[in-house]
């Protein structure tokens, strides 16, 4: 097996609607953010969205033109029985990191699918992805500080103040009761 690491061996072809496929084909602008394609497994970085290529919706498939060297590339052709791509010859797709089934690359295809010829395609079931940018945390607001020397020092202070009334609180309360004395009586 051999390592992704970016072109397949076979001469790239072009992705085209005028090669009768059922796929989507979307240009990546400067619009969308980018994403970043994972392992659905171990979650090593695959590939990206500046190498996209297409998807395909009813086979549940991305397509990309080139991969990072996580993605391992095997040896052996197989020819395929499947009844949508019966005689197709792949390549599969595995992850170096957990050997996760990620997808194939079409060899040699019917011309419905030649647009699918060369390129890495993933099973979306296999994988994630990431859009950067989308990270929750974000820089520190002006009303929260940073837990410098200074601070902690009164940090420790407002606990032990904290834990003394604590102490306080938990102690039990001994009520005594006195008889009650009406005009100088009692009862």
């Amino acid at each position: 097996m051999e390592k992704g690491g970016g072109q397949p061996e076979q001469e790239e072809s072009e992705v085209s609607e005028a090669a009768g496929c059922s796929e989507t084909l979307l240009q990546v602008n400067d619009v969308d953010p980018p994403v970043v394609f994972l392992c659905g497994r171990c979650q090593v970085a695959l590939g990206d969205s500046l190498a996209w290529r297409g998807n395909d919706e009813e086979d549940d498939m991305i397509f990309l033109k080139s991969v990072s060297e996580n993605v391992v590339v095997a040896k052996e052709q197989d020819i395929s029985m499947a009844p949508k791509e019966f005689g197709c010859t792949t390549v599969a797709l595995s992850c170096s990191g957990c050997s996760l089934k990620l997808g194939k690359i079409y060899k040699c295809t019917p011309k419905r699918l030649d647009c699918r010829r060369g390129l890495f395609c993933f099973d979306v079931s296999a994988i994630e992805s990431y859009i950067l940018g989308s990270g929750q945390n974000n820089a520190l607001s002006e009303d929260r500080k940073l837990l410098t020397f200074e601070t902690c020092a009164s940090v420790e202070e407002e606990v032990e103040k904290g834990g003394r009334l604590f102490s306080v609180a938990k102690t039990p309360v001994k009520m005594e009761t006195q008889p009650l004395s009406v005009g100088g009586k009692s009862s």
